[in-house]
């Protein structure tokens, strides 16, 4: 009972506010009166028994303070009060206040955005069971290999293969549709814990390429094209040419960070012929490691199986086939590549917040100076130093709350700048949004700064002697001298995290810039692209397909303004062509060296015209080479360096290992950087379209009519050649060379605005170091000018300030810039961390900031009136 009468009172006394204070003053002055009525009983007069009562009784507020102690609720009190007196106080200076607060919801807000980017993309686990022990293969893998490994796995418990990320056509519909597919096996959705919303998962039979074809709808197409009903279970669907059963519909974002399909399609793994099965396609090797196992075990269970499914190819493998095959956790094969890159930012954003907690701790530094009277006062009628750096930490802290309530609205604002302003590319994009943990992390960087950076003022009150203030007015000179340093530490310490971020600014631009000048190797100027996929109803066979193209390319040909029209097994920069195995004239394979392999690509009469690739020894595809027998290739100039340098390569001869004719080279083509403008031209070899017929192809359009037009007329030649044949991916080429440098592109917007930011709230600091610099001198500046020093001389001494300040930055920044430089050097091309000419950027960078920031004090400095300033003083 005692218990709840006490947190009865400690409730009463922190929830009742005024009233509680006045209760508490009631019953101190009756006990008060009480025992002056005692002492009046017992013969005193009035006067002297309240006189004996006071001395007996004690000073009220003392009591009431006691009281307060008792209750346990002082310091609850103090601070509340503690924060009306810094409201008051600030209400004094509104404009430092609005200024503070939100340049601290700008660091607490981008902070929070950037920790909800980062914990959606690198720290949540994924949307599956016991994710930690999924793993995925760093190499793809046949279809035919899945019964092989899971026949042989020793610690592997599931086993799957996946295909994320291609398309199909969905036929019936008015206007052929093209839709995101995905491939897996029958133990994917298991394994992953996935069960259908309809219907029924892929089964083992539905593996068998003799079965009867099915499909999964998504849930994004069952509601936009079947309006949800649940009835289409059972129905037909026509995908590709073939009627599907659908199976099964499964729930919204099913496949999670994995893939993001319309439809989903069973990977054949069984039942078709050997080259269908072991090299028509590759997939992604998913598998859940049993319990007690790790990575490590798994990568080992890969490379034992290797030579295994390497004896199960139809056609000889090379010796060392899987031999470096990896076990990877599936999060860090999903996010290892953009890891690097939002760390960088991650640290562009921590820079942020240290520099807009500087750059107001510098404030509340100043607004403590101009009420070190105040505080003065408050120490002389008996404050301790104790109580008044609590107070002056209880109202910093109360600044800081401010800043990070205003900071969860920019946070909103800066999320959804970041998710548009980030490559799409990047995986686990879509998942962030500002939820529980988001409002933690809001919360932990506004209690972590306010502490930290409010300890730092209520620390120099602390140790600080007030009371000379009270005595002279010359009393501070000693104390702002000393605050001087340690705004100065501040200013500096912005200054230098605008070093780092300037420096990798520059860095980044130099990389955008060196890229922009790599020559990709072909001209896209005025080059239209598009992706053509037959299905079987256009392209039944080998002969089909070639009509079809062929009937395409005639039409286009025939379009005013079009000079060249051909077609490609892939385009360039666009994920490239795939590599093959191949054996060259001349240069055997040692047993168990790895095997020969060059990027394949399929490329018809006309395709090195319309993008402008030069053949630079030799002659093009014709014709005839389609039918004349005589298999022929063209290499690049990277497979004549690394094969015959030196030599004439016409006539040399290289085939596939799985294939016993060979192919003669019939010329050179320049190098092309299919994988990259960052990355060197792979080796490479083109063979004409009809000896080797992929069903789908990419057409490239010459022309100088404008890309939409050309557009318009190439779907309606597709059209009007098969009605049932989408056109994807139509665009200007120019859209893939611009895409190659987004990544970097929008890494350097990113950090740019943020070292824009860092870099003017440091110039920022360093006005406000030099004006307060110059306030306080002013007596001293008085006397040299009437001494006979110059306004030169005196505003050399204000900008030689602003030098050392930058100085100070610039030697402790660079060291900073360098390690971070180096750190991510994989994402800079063509320039090194310590590149001079970045370092010269910063190094003029920073003296324009100084000259900025020192002008208008250096000029007000010049203009002091001698006889004013010391009489003044």
């Amino acid at each position: 009972m005692r218990l709840l009468t006490r947190l009865r009172y400690r409730l009463r006394a922190l929830l009742g506010g005024a009233r509680a204070e006045q209760d508490l003053a009631d019953e101190i002055a009756f006990h008060l009166e009480a025992q002056v009525a005692a002492y009046v009983e017992q013969g005193l007069d009035s006067a002297e028994a309240r006189t004996r009562a006071r001395r007996e009784f004690g000073s009220p507020d003392v009591v009431a303070e006691q009281c307060r102690d008792a209750r346990g609720v002082r310091l609850w009190g103090d601070a509340l009060r503690d924060v009306r007196a810094g409201w008051r106080a600030a209400l004094r200076a509104p404009g430092t206040m609005v200024a503070a607060v939100l340049t601290l919801a700008l660091g607490i807000g981008s902070a929070t955005a950037m920790f909800t980017v980062i914990d959606a993309v690198l720290l949540r686990p994924l949307p599956f069971p016991a994710a930690d022990r999924l793993v995925r293969a760093d190499q793809v893998v046949a279809p035919g290999a899945l019964d092989v490994i899971a026949a042989n796995t020793t610690v592997l418990a599931e086993v799957g293969i996946l295909q994320p990320e291609i398309e199909v056509n969905l036929g019936a519909i008015a206007e052929p549709q093209r839709l995101r597919a995905s491939r897996i096996s029958a133990g994917v959705l298991p394994m992953l814990g996935i069960a259908p919303r309809l219907g029924r998962s892929f089964t083992p039979d539905d593996m068998d390429g003799r079965s009867a074809p099915v499909v999964l709808l998504a849930h994004g197409l069952w509601q936009r094209r079947f309006a949800g009903r649940d009835d289409i279970v059972g129905q037909s669907v026509r995908i590709d040419g073939t009627t599907r059963e659908v199976v099964g519909v499964l729930p919204a974002g099913a496949l999670g960070p994995l893939a993001d399909p319309d439809v989903v399609l069973p990977a054949t793994t069984r039942g078709l012929p050997p080259p269908e099965l072991w090299g028509s396609s590759y997939y992604q090797f998913l598998a859940r490691v049993r319990d007690g196992g790790g990575v490590q075990a798994a990568t080992g269970d890969l490379r034992r199986m290797a030579p295994i499914i390497r004896d199960s190819y139809p056609w000889r493998m090379p010796d060392v086939f899987g031999a470096e095959i990896a076990a990877l956790p599936l999060l860090e094969s999903l996010v290892g590549d953009v890891r690097q890159r939002l760390l960088l930012l991650g640290l562009a954003v921590g820079l942020l917040l240290l520099t807009a907690c500087a750059n107001v701790a510098t404030l509340v530094l100043a607004r403590a100076v101009v009420r070190e009277r105040e505080f003065a006062l408050r120490a002389a009628i008996g404050a301790s130093s104790r109580r008044l750096a609590r107070q002056l930490l209880t109202e910093t802290l109360a600044l800081w709350m401010c800043g990070g309530l205003l900071g969860w609205g920019v946070a909103h604002v800066a999320l959804t700048a970041l998710q548009a302003w980030l490559p799409p590319d990047m995986p686990r994009l879509a998942a962030p949004s500002l939820d529980v943990r988001a409002w933690l992390g809001c919360l932990g960087f506004t209690l972590l700064t306010g502490l930290v950076f409010g300890l730092l003022p209520a620390w120099r009150i602390a140790r600080i002697d007030l009371l000379p203030f009270l005595k002279t007015n010359d009393g501070g000179v000693a104390t702002t001298a000393g605050r001087q340093v340690v705004v100065k530490a501040l200013v500096v310490a912005q200054l230098a995290s605008a070093v780092v971020l300037v420096s990798g600014s520059v860095l980044l631009s130099r990389s955008l810039w060196n890229l922009a000048r790599v020559s990709p190797g072909f001209d896209a100027g005025d080059v239209v692209s598009a992706l053509l996929t037959p299905d079987r109803a256009a392209c039944a066979d080998d002969a089909a397909c070639a009509t079809f193209y062929a009937n395409v390319r005639d039409r286009l040909a025939g379009l005013p303004q079009v000079s060249a029209v051909g077609f490609a097994s892939a385009a360039p920069l666009d994920a490239g062509p795939l590599a093959f195995a191949i054996d060259i004239e001349g240069h055997p394979v040692a047993p168990g060296a790895p095997a020969h392999t060059a990027s394949r690509l399929v490329t018809t009469p006309g395709y090195l015209d319309a993008v402008d690739q030069p053949v630079l020894r030799g002659r093009d595809f014709v014709e005839a080479d389609a039918s004349s027998g005589d298999l022929v290739v063209l290499v690049n100039e990277a497979f004549v360096r690394r094969y015959w340098p030196g030599q004439d390569p016409i006539g040399k001869r290289i085939r596939y290992v799985w294939q016993p004719t060979w192919r003669r080279v019939v010329g050179v083509v320049g190098d092309v950087r299919h994988a990259g403008l960052a990355a060197d031209a792979p080796l490479a070899f083109h063979v004409p379209y009809g000896q080797d017929v992929p069903r789908d192809l990419t057409v490239f359009v010459e022309s100088s009519a404008p890309w939409l037009q050309v557009g318009r007329e190439l779907r309606q030649v597709v059209r009007a050649t098969h009605p049932d044949v989408p056109v994807s991916k139509l665009g200007p080429l120019r859209g893939l060379v611009d895409a190659s440098l987004a990544g970097t592109s929008a890494l350097l917007s990113l950090l740019s605005a943020f070292g824009g930011v860092v870099l003017l709230l440091g110039a920022i600091g360093t006005y406000g170091v030099l004006a307060s610099s110059v306030s306080t001198r002013r007596r001293e500046i008085g006397i040299r000018l009437a001494l006979g020093a110059s306004p030169r001389s005196v505003r050399q001494l204000v900008l030689r300030d602003a030098f050392r300040l930058c100085a100070a930055a610039f030697a402790l920044g660079l060291p900073a810039a360098w390690w971070t430089a180096r750190q991510a050097e994989h994402l800079l091309f063509g320039t090194s961390g310590r590149d001079l000419t970045a370092q010269l950027a910063v190094l003029v960078v920073m003296t324009a900031v100084a000259l900025l920031a020192a002008g208008l004090p250096a000029l007000r400095a010049a203009r002091v009136d001698p006889l004013r300033a010391v009489r003044d003083a």
